[in-house]
């Protein structure tokens, strides 16, 4: 089937010729041949190495577009001009079978009738003999397809209408390994097809019976979950378990699925040798450097401020009477002869806090969300430091409710509207008759005294002043004091109807803001005392009242003590206070300030570096979001610089000023990590189910698959000695409406075993792009 008889005119047929018609069939197979066996195709053509330089090629057939082709002996094939000469180069060399049409065989006599002169005019006819080819071949030719030196093994381009058969790698010492047939051109046998096609018949007719059988369970299953959930629904409903659990406080032991969320710290096991990360609104990059010191003044005897021995960055001010309501003539007792036992609850000024640097995320789990509601009792969260804790019984929810947050990239800013907050709180227990004195401020102010008109006192006598806010009816509040000052009976002076100089002044340690709403001050003696009365419509803007137990008031709409409130009349408006450097050897990548302070309406405070020969501002407060956006980016620039002068800017009017207590702040500065690890407290399984897998999902924020690498495993046994690595990569979820992503990995287990902690391992190749752990989620499967 590979030759074709050829004859030209008035050659004579030879026995031989005939045979050959029959033998040589060529059109008319060639549409058949394409047909089944495709375009291009090989049979045989084994190759196998003839020494290091060289291979043998075995006999065989190739079928391009249709059309045989033969190789009838084999052939030798020399591989010695393509070997590298520089060692570590490879080059691949693969053989291809090409097809030549019509080779002529050896030729043969042939006899031939041909006409000749008779020389009288005329022809004769006579035989003679020629030598002509008998019939054509189509052959093949080996071609050599040889790519480029290259340290890889790189295939050479494959041209069109050749049959590819043998792969061969070369370097500098020949051929390496063995030659590779490349099957995907190679023909099968019929009979190898065959027998194939036995196999198969045999393994169906098990099949079959297997799908019946499964047909008949599937049925039977059908009918079962017909009226149940589905998978997906009771994987939605453990989760939602977990995180009301974890909102709770409610602890995972015994459950069969735990979640982490971080609202603190105890949700990881920060005592395992392992363990390396940050717990901050997710499970955060830890520091690979920090310096935490508090913040301090660089100059701490300026002038232009007051109340340093409090370390307090209070602007300096000169005390002004805002207002005095004088005596109509009337007088009342102070004190008295029935004496009570109140509880002072003196609360501080609220922290702010400014995270600046590329390592910080900004996450929004559902603990974080509802510090905006009224609802913190039922979630049992507060915010104290600008993080969430657990909330214990007996605070007030609606304490909490006035945290505002603003972000972007590199900033968060947590903080409080008003300027007071229970972050800590101190106590003090007061004996005496307990009066007080309310008023309604319009606006806010720095109250630094409070004058008293007193009349007379006797020797001994003692008077506590403690200004506070108001409850919800308008009565002094004794558990949210701002300031108090308690004075002897030596520094009292006798009031002089009219005049507010004559009144005893009452100086609080250090000046309070109140903002606007109610405000009073409760008074408590232990001695006689008699202090001056404004009775009728002397003074509309608030009350006086009385308590018998400390605790329930009784007001007066008609009375008022005689008495005057001062304020602060600051003497600067615009302050820019230099504060000592930020330092960290080897460089500074960001900067965590913790400070409390108080920011009345109309006062900034901006935090600022001196960086690229300017005073740039890390965060202005207070602030909103658009206004944020406006504040340098790059202040740390690539994180190299060691040492910034630092300043703090102040802006208010002649009424108020930001005031910054430095005593009680935080400040660190960081170069942050380029990997974290974590690790779970030991999960206990339930007894009674067998387990065999444990599935874990981490919530990673910012993800970035380029430049993020995460893996976790899994320490199980009775002393968590044995690690488990997940059984495969991990599946990657996008979060709907959120820059974060669910990876999820499934280890399997030890049944017997019945303890596991999970650690999950995580790395940035570019610290400028950080990684962080929103929350973890894991759940034993049986």
């Amino acid at each position: 089937m590979y030759n074709r008889v050829t004859i030209s005119q008035d050659e004579h047929f030879r026995v031989e010729d005939v045979d050959n018609l029959s033998r040589f069939p060529q059109k008319g197979v060639e549409k058949v041949i394409a047909d089944w066996l495709g375009d291009l195709r090989y049979r045989n053509l084994t190759t196998v190495k003839d020494g290091q330089n060289a291979v043998q090629v075995a006999a065989g057939s190739a079928y391009v577009g249709g059309r045989q082709y033969v190789l009838a002996e084999p052939r030798n094939v020399s591989l010695i001009d393509e070997k590298p000469l520089i060692a570590g180069q490879r080059r691949v060399v693969v053989l291809a079978a090409q097809g030549i049409d019509d080779r002529p065989a050896p030729a043969v006599g042939r006899d031939k009738t041909v006409e000749v002169p008779d020389g009288d005019g005329g022809s004769v006819t006579q035989d003679v003999v020629v030598t002509v080819s008998p019939y054509t071949q189509n052959v093949i030719e080996v071609a050599k397809l040889a790519s480029g030196l290259s340290t890889q093994e790189l295939d050479p381009v494959i041209p069109a209408n050749v049959v590819p058969f043998c792969r061969i790698v070369l370097d500098v010492d020949g051929i390496v390994g063995e030659p590779a047939m490349l099957w995907p051109w190679r023909i099968r046998s019929i009979n190898e097809l065959d027998i194939d096609q036995q196999a198969l018949a045999a393994l169906m007719d098990i099949f079959i019976g297997e799908i019946q059988a499964l047909r008949n369970e599937l049925v039977a299953l059908q009918s079962g979950l017909r009226n149940s959930v589905s998978h997906a629904t009771i994987e939605a409903v453990i989760y939602d378990v977990a995180t009301l659990k974890d909102i709770n406080s409610i602890g995972d032991a015994g459950a069969p699925y735990a979640l982490d969320r971080f609202a603190s710290a105890a949700e990881v096991a920060a005592d395992d040798i392992d363990f390396k990360g940050r717990v901050g609104e997710g499970f955060q990059l830890p520091y690979a450097a920090e310096d935490k010191r508090a913040l301090s003044l660089w100059n701490p005897n300026d002038t232009r401020l007051m109340h340093a021995n409090a370390g307090l960055l209070f602007p300096a001010y000169d005390p002004v009477v805002g207002y005095a309501v004088h005596s109509t003539g009337m007088s009342a007792p102070l004190g008295g002869t029935v004496t009570q036992t109140m509880t002072l609850t003196k609360i501080a000024l609220t922290r702010l806090r400014v995270r600046y640097g590329r390592y910080f995320h900004y996450l929004q789990p559902i603990l974080f969300n509802k510090l905006l509601s009224d609802a913190d009792i039922v979630y049992r969260v507060f915010a104290r430091q600008g993080e969430v804790l657990a909330h214990p019984y007996g605070f007030y929810a609606d304490r909490y409710r006035d945290w505002v947050r603003f972000y972007r990239r590199r900033l968060i800013v947590d903080r409080f509207i008003h300027a007071y907050d229970v972050w800590l709180k101190t106590t003090a227990t007061i004996q005496g008759v307990i009066k007080a004195q309310t008023w309604l401020q319009a606006q806010e102010r720095f109250i630094p005294a409070i004058r008293l008109g007193i009349i007379n006192w006797a020797a001994g006598a003692e008077v506590t002043v403690a200004l506070c806010k108001l409850r919800a009816d308008g009565s002094p509040d004794p558990t949210q004091v701002i300031q108090s000052v308690t004075l002897a009976a030596t520094a009292f002076k006798k009031y002089a109807q009219g005049n507010a100089d004559t009144m005893t002044r009452f100086a609080f340690p250090v000046p309070a803001h109140v903002a606007r709403g109610g405000v009073g001050f409760l008074t408590s003696t232990s001695g006689t005392v008699t202090i001056a009365m404004a009775s009728g419509d002397r003074f509309l803007g608030g009350n006086y009242f009385e308590s018998t137990d400390g605790n329930f008031f009784i007001g007066s709409i008609t009375q008022d003590m005689a008495h005057a409130v001062e304020y602060c009349q600051f003497r600067a408006t615009t302050m820019d206070i230099r504060l000592n450097n930020l330092s960290l050897s080897g460089g500074i990548e960001g900067a965590d300030i913790n400070c409390p302070a108080i920011l009345p309406d109309n006062a900034v405070a901006q935090f600022q570096p001196f960086t690229g020969g300017a005073w740039k501002t890390m965060a202005q407060l207070p602030g909103d979001e658009g206004m944020v956006e406006t504040e340098d980016d790059q202040i740390f620039g690539n994180g190299t610089g060691s040492t910034y002068d630092f300043r703090v800017y102040l802006t208010g009017n002649e009424w108020v000023m930001p005031v910054l207590d430095l005593g009680n702040s935080e400040l660190t500065v960081f170069r942050a990590d380029d990997d974290l690890r974590y690790v779970s407290v030991p999960r206990s399984v339930p007894t009674g189910p067998t387990w065999s897998k444990v599935q874990v999902r981490a919530r990673v924020a910012g993800y970035d698959a380029a430049r993020h690498t995460l893996t976790a495993v899994v320490k199980h046994g009775t002393a968590l000695t044995t690690e488990v690595a997940a059984d495969g990569p991990a599946k990657v979820t996008p979060v709907p409406g959120n820059n974060a992503v669910d990876l999820e990995w499934e280890m399997t287990v030890d049944p017997n075993n019945n303890l596991y902690q999970v650690h999950i391992t995580g790395a940035t190749n570019n610290i400028a792009v950080p990684l962080s752990l929103i929350e973890v989620f894991s759940k034993v499967v049986e």
